[in-house]
């Protein structure tokens, strides 16, 4: 089949959107499917390192960067965008040039007028979401977060014919994570100490919560306790202020988007992180976790997943330091028990290949 995936990633938005569709993407590539990436030329944008992944991309363009990047940060999802959607949608319409099976869409400006509109080019049509705060014109809808009313939180915005696929057990993680979860249970047997952290707040950290932590660390002095690696996504704007930052501290290595990963996440005892989809990657994996919401969006699933022990949630950087004093390999060995629950029966991104392939 011919599938298209309408995603973007930029200094406001972030990276995760595209990481996750990319994980979708080889898994259809494995099945046999033809994958192109539908991308606007945000400052940001990941349409180089997409192309590192063999996939081709269509860009759309963008006249508007400087204004773009300098705009203050907000919730309202239409700042992502900066056309209407009957423009992006004509847009991308004009752009492929074939018909296609699919048109997966994971984009929180973007809703059922564009869907209604893309059925010109395509003859199904998913959507990937977080939100469920608009009406959606779908096949199939995927939301992979834990929500505790998920089943009934898409009633009122997608039709009863659309099935939906809901939770972790189709959360789209990475191979890299899933091959780290066999590594990291052996570690389980061992009572370790709390002394390897990682920073890790998603891939632009447009509020600089990195640089928050470790001031937050330092004035309660706490910055010396522990070794610390820092991990810069590709979209961070502020890495020269963290690296200034942490110049002084021999204890501390910082890392921009490390071919290395995995490698860091192994020898982690605890991450320090965003919500959104780092949270399912490192529950899988079985990585403790401190998390903050940095959006909007993250703060139900930062919250449901803290009520169901995977993690702890802290609203305020300030309580991070009682946080890491008290917690013991009891605290920790039970977050990852619970982390593992969120995951019975996984099927993941071939779960949602199957249910296109099927539909």
């Amino acid at each position: 089949m011919n599938i298209g995936i309408r995603v973007d990633a930029s200094v406001v938005i972030g990276s995760g959107h595209v990481m996750r569709c990319l994980t979708l993407a080889n898994a259809l590539r494995r099945a046999g499917h033809e994958v192109l990436f539908v991308c606007r030329d945000y400052p940001g944008n990941m349409t180089p390192y997409i192309a590192t992944e063999k996939f081709n991309v269509c860009l759309l363009p963008f006249f508007e960067k400087e204004r773009y990047a300098a705009q203050v940060l907000s919730d309202r999802y239409s700042n992502w965008l900066w056309v209407s959607e009957t423009q992006d949608a004509d847009e991308v319409s004009n752009r492929i040039k074939i018909y296609l099976d699919w048109m997966i869409v994971d984009h929180y400006a973007l809703g059922g007028d564009w869907e209604l509109s893309l059925r010109r080019n395509s003859k199904h049509l998913m959507v990937i979401d977080d939100l469920a705060n608009r009406k959606h014109v779908c096949d199939i809808l995927l939301d992979q977060n834990y929500y505790l009313n998920a089943k009934i939180r898409y009633q009122s915005f997608a039709s009863t014919r659309c099935k939906q696929l809901l939770g972790p057990v189709y959360a789209l993680i990475r191979p890299e994570i899933l091959a780290l979860h066999e590594r990291r249970v052996q570690l389980r047997k061992k009572t370790t100490p709390l002394s390897n952290i990682t920073i890790l707040m998603g891939g632009a950290d447009s509020k600089n919560m990195t640089l928050q932590v470790l001031q937050q660390l330092e004035k309660s002095k706490l910055i010396l306790n522990y070794n610390l690696d820092v991990i810069l996504g590709p979209a961070n704007v502020h890495g020269d202020d963290v690296k200034d930052f942490c110049k002084t501290y021999s204890n501390i290595a910082v890392h921009f988007t490390p071919l290395y990963f995995t490698d860091l996440l192994m020898k982690s005892d605890l991450v320090i992180g965003s919500g959104g989809s780092g949270v399912y990657e490192r529950c899988f994996a079985g990585i403790p976790s401190i998390v903050f919401s940095l959006a909007e969006n993250q703060y139900q699933i930062c919250s449901d997943v803290a009520a169901a022990g995977a993690h702890i949630f802290i609203e305020h950087v300030s309580a991070l330091s009682s946080k890491l004093r008290s917690l013991t390999f009891e605290k920790r060995d039970r977050m990852l028990s619970a982390g593992f629950r969120l995951f019975l029966n996984y099927q993941g991104a071939e779960g949602v290949v199957d249910a296109i392939q099927s539909y």
